[in-house]
């Protein structure tokens, strides 16, 4: 099954989807693997047609790819094999939206496109600061996820929104807590016209609106108002995205999965930007 409003082949198309299905260091509640395939079916209840941008992915050229498809569940491996295949299609002059999955998937994205973008910046929509160096033994985990990201483009090219749930010594890096509207506009001129990948943990949505997730954690924010925040993002130079941490196992129902769906267009059209201006 694809998203319905994906009807570009691969050739034409602008804006790759790609379910990336990883969840082996997921520490909590797994299930994040089966997010991609649980949209996807959702989807066809949410229409093409954002009443928040005011705009259609109907005139948006869209092509799902897809899952990717591991043939090892080593943590390393896997991320290795995410950022050959992210390497591939930038090559091939796509911007890549993908739908994870654990929040460890974004390491490999990041990595693919700093190549392609050296002044890269990242703005983490989380509930979590992920700045760990390890956890659990492991330095490639969703609990590390934006301290590797931090080392591919700077801690200071990092801008973490929405962060509620840290350690003593993750408290100590410089983060946005709690709120989102109220920071957007100071990461925007912050950020200026430089590429920007943003990372959409959506457990920084309340655990009462999305209990949905792997590790969730209450004192979020509401729907409409990171939906609003995405909003305030269109007109930047954004060049990626990913979608992480939906989990269908930890609370069964289309109705969440539904509202990840929605984020996915939210998302996809602000990708579009650049294309539908032109």
């Amino acid at each position: 099954m694809v998203f319905y409003f994906a009807t570009k082949n691969y050739q034409p198309a602008d804006i790759i989807i790609w379910g990336i299905p990883f969840d082996r260091t997921s520490s909590f509640i797994p299930g994040s693997r089966f997010a991609p395939s649980q949209i996807r079916i959702a989807s066809e209840n949410v229409e093409s047609y954002s009443p928040y941008q005011k705009q259609d992915l109907e005139s948006v050229k869209i092509h799902d790819a897809g899952d990717i498809i591991f043939s090892s569940s080593d943590t390393d491996s896997c991320c290795k094999k995410i950022e050959t295949e992210m390497k591939r299609h930038l090559a091939k002059g796509k911007k890549i939206f993908a739908i994870g999955g654990e929040h460890t998937i974004t390491i490999p994205l990041v990595h693919a496109y700093q190549e392609l973008f050296p002044r890269l910046r990242v703005i983490q929509f989380d509930a979590h600061a992920d700045l760990r160096d390890e956890y659990l033994g492991e330095k490639l985990c969703h609990a590390t996820a934006m301290r590797r990201v931090a080392e591919i483009v700077g801690i200071e090219n990092l801008f973490q929104i929405g962060i509620r749930s840290m350690t003593k010594e993750e408290a100590r890096n410089k983060m946005n807590l709690f709120e989102i509207g109220q920071h957007l506009d100071k990461v925007k001129r912050a950020i200026g016209n430089h590429p920007t990948y943003i990372t959409l943990d959506i457990d920084v949505l309340d655990s009462g609106v999305m209990p949905a997730v792997a590790t969730p954690e209450p004192g979020g924010v509401s729907f409409r108002d990171l939906v609003q925040g995405l909003s305030k993002l269109a007109g930047g130079k954004i060049v990626g995205a990913d979608l992480v941490e939906y989990n269908p196992l930890a609370a069964p129902g289309l109705a969440y999965a539904s509202t990840a769906a929605v984020l996915v267009r939210e998302m996809l059209l602000l990708l579009a930007k650049e294309k539908t201006k032109s």
